[in-house]
Order: structure tokens, then sequence, then C-alpha cells
């Protein structure tokens, strides 16, 4: 059976790049940290959080890209036909939040259309490492705050 492989991962951390794979193995990576502006802004959760993924991808150039991405993964699929199996990688800035959402929502419609077709797996290369990051933001960020609050 072929192997479908979906993960996200973060630009800010270079280990986390895609390697090009030795085997007869079709790979991908896309960058979607242009599409939206981060939201961590407004969100200090992942984007495996229901909150933040009903956020980003209810963003109309986040629509519109997994729109295109669907036809576009179906048409790899079959003309793909020598290959072991396909690569997709999806990166952000940190890997938290946009790219893990979009991998997620990918990841459902693959198991949905494919999933008796293919071995379909999806991996978050950078989402723990970054939400270190991020704690130790929060934990700055909160630490301010109250030094202002006190009189």
């Amino acid at each position: 059976m072929k192997i479908i492989y979906i993960a996200s991962f973060g630009h800010v951390f270079p280990d986390s790049y895609p390697q090009v794979p030795k085997n007869k193995t079709l790979q991908y990576v896309y960058d979607v940290r242009g599409l939206i502006e981060d939201p961590g802004k407004e969100f200090w959760q992942p984007g495996t959080d229901q909150e933040v993924a009903d956020f980003i991808l209810t963003q109309k150039e986040i629509d519109n890209f997994i729109s295109m991405q669907k036809p576009h993964i179906e048409q790899l699929l079959k003309t793909g036909g020598r290959f072991r199996g396909i690569n997709l990688y999806y990166g952000c800035a940190g890997g938290y939040q946009r790219s893990v959402a979009i991998v997620e929502a990918l990841f459902a419609w693959l198991q949905k259309n494919f999933d008796s077709k293919y071995t379909i797996t999806k991996e978050h290369l950078t989402l723990d490492l970054c939400a270190k990051t991020y704690k130790k933001k929060m934990s700055r960020l909160k630490a301010d705050w109250e030094k202002k609050q006190t009189p």
C-alpha cells in the first residue's frame, strides 16, 4: 500500500526542514506564512485547538489554499504511479498554528477520501518545540503585566 505522509513544521527551526527522501517518494513543501498574519496575537493555543483552527480555516486565503490543494493532491496521487508515496510538508513561522490547522484539515480530508487506498500518517514536527517557546514568552508577558499592576 502506498503512503501519504503529511506534516507541519516551523521555519524558525531549521533542523525541522524536510529532507530530500532517499527512497522513491514524491515530496512537496509549501510555505503558508504569507497566506495570513500569524494569529498568535489573538491566540496562544496551537492549531489543534478548535477555536484557533476555526479562526484560521475560515480565513478566505486559507480556505482558497486548501481548496486548491485538494485537486492538486488528487492529481499527484493519480500521476505518481511509480513512486512509493507522497510527502506533503506545510510550514509556517513556528509550526504551531497556521500549518498545524492546515495539516489537520487536509489529514481529515485524506482519511475520508483515500484511507482505503493509502496508508496516511501525519506529524507536527515542531509543535512541542514551539509550545515551549510560547510558554516562556507567556511567562515573561505575565510577569511584565504583574509588575505593572503592583503600585
